[in-house]
């Protein structure tokens, strides 16, 4: 059995035994590290990126608020239709990305033959 393939079933027990979302586990990981777990389906956030990590912020009713260093390689996530998001893809061929939507960065759409605002 792969070690991938040991992480997912080992990730799959634990998350049995949290049977709600309030519910913590202690458990020790690979690297010796011993770390309080629950289960963050359904969990509301805003993804941040500071120097070269991303973070997931979780705010509490009160304001207060917990950033989560994001170590999940395939997370799905879903952007609200509240936030301005759209995603950009460079004619140039450059590397696509999301960013904030273009009314929120003050951008004016172009014409497509000349490039020009209008």
């Amino acid at each position: 059995m792969s070690l991938g393939s040991k992480l997912i079933k080992a990730m799959k027990s634990v998350l049995k035994d949290l049977k709600n979302k309030d519910e913590e586990i202690i458990v020790k990981r690979y690297s010796g590290e011993v770390a309080k777990v629950k289960n963050a389906a359904g969990a509301k956030g805003c993804l941040l990126h500071i120097g070269n990590d991303v973070y997931f912020r979780v705010y509490e009713e009160n304001g207060d608020f917990e950033d989560y260093q994001l170590r999940h390689n395939d997370l799905f996530v879903t952007i609200d239709s509240d936030f301005e998001a759209a995603f950009y893809t460079p004619e140039n061929g450059g590397q696509p990305y999301l960013d904030h939507a273009p009314e929120t960065l003050g951008l004016d759409k172009i014409l497509d033959n000349n490039k020009e605002s209008i």
